[in-house]
């Protein structure tokens, strides 16, 4: 077979902007959509005695091909990827104080601690990251946890969450999307009292012996909630999002305890035990009044981050 040369010249006299037709941006194809799967060691039959591959080939061969313990999660990837994202975010949680000091009192056979510390209102600053599943066009459930490590006041959540996506601009331009959510949040507000020593290593709380020379303590209040939510989210690139966000918690019911923590010992063998705010050993009282649960006030936040997708 001879070579065969293809020659061909195009010039451009006139370009108008206005009349071209573009493809629509949801319709392109952008190199984000490309999954590429790199097969290190080929078989020996698999191009068989061709270098072309017949219409007629056995396409079942093609998925022999490369390393079979990772066949289950290449074909997971390649049905599932699209529809998995990841956020991280951070927001701003602003928390007022009902009272102006709380005191926390604790008598124990082998210890005795008091503390009072001053409330104030407070804008905490939390760091959030969930995974989001696509269960079909723009309907998604999410799962996120969320947490304050270095303010005074502490915060953790898990919450899981229905959301809806929409996208607000026409089809030919980079999209913008707004994502209602609504969902369910477990969350806890805590306020760490500090620590005390324990020299005889016996003190007891429950059916725990703590022998560590360190306690630690929190003031900790666990709320059941529903949490509502709204994003705009403008797409960057077909695999990143710049996120949006404001959130509003609606509190179900809650507890409130006293958490005990062994604060010294190798990390994994420390022990915890938790005592309710009623418990005859205990005494906490904001402004002067018993009260039954952390006089603090949170129910709102506004947060920015990133949409990661998965492929």
């Amino acid at each position: 077979m001879g070579n065969i040369n293809y020659v061909t010249e195009f010039v451009a006299t006139k370009f108008d902007s206005i009349a071209n037709n573009p493809i629509k941006y949801v319709e392109r194809l952008h190199y984000q959509d490309i999954f590429l799967l790199k097969v290190d060691t080929l078989q020996a039959e698999f191009w068989e005695s061709n270098n072309i591959i017949k219409e007629s080939y056995n396409t079942t061969k093609l998925n022999n091909v490369g390393n079979t313990s990772n066949k289950a999660f290449h074909k997971w990837i390649f049905r599932n990827g699209n529809r998995l994202s990841m956020n991280f975010s951070l927001s701003a949680m602003p928390i007022k104080t009902r009272a102006e000091n709380i005191s926390f009192t604790f008598q124990h056979p082998s210890v005795s601690f008091k503390k009072k510390i001053a409330l104030k209102d407070r804008v905490e600053i939390l760091f959030h990251h969930s995974i989001n599943y696509q269960i079909k066009q723009n309907l998604n459930i999410i799962w996120s946890q969320s947490g304050d490590f270095f303010g005074k006041y502490k915060w953790s959540e898990n919450s899981f969450m229905l959301s809806y996506q929409h996208n607000l601009r026409k089809e030919n331009k980079r999209p913008i999307y707004i994502k209602p959510k609504l969902g369910f949040s477990y969350y806890i507000t805590s306020i760490p009292l500090g620590k005390f020593e324990n020299a005889d290593s016996n003190l007891k709380i429950g059916n725990k012996n703590f022998d560590a020379s360190e306690i630690k303590i929190d003031l900790r209040t666990k709320n059941l909630g529903v949490k509502s939510a709204v994003s705009l989210l403008y797409e960057i690139n077909p695999t990143l999002l710049l996120s949006l966000e404001a959130g509003l918690y609606t509190k179900i019911s809650n507890s409130s305890v006293v958490k005990f923590k062994e604060k010294s010992g190798f990390f994994l063998t420390r022990k915890s035990a938790s005592l309710r705010f009623t418990d005859e050993s205990i005494g906490i009282k904001a402004n002067g009044s018993p009260v039954s649960e952390l006089p603090l006030h949170h129910n709102k936040y506004f947060g920015i981050g990133i949409v990661k997708k998965l492929l």
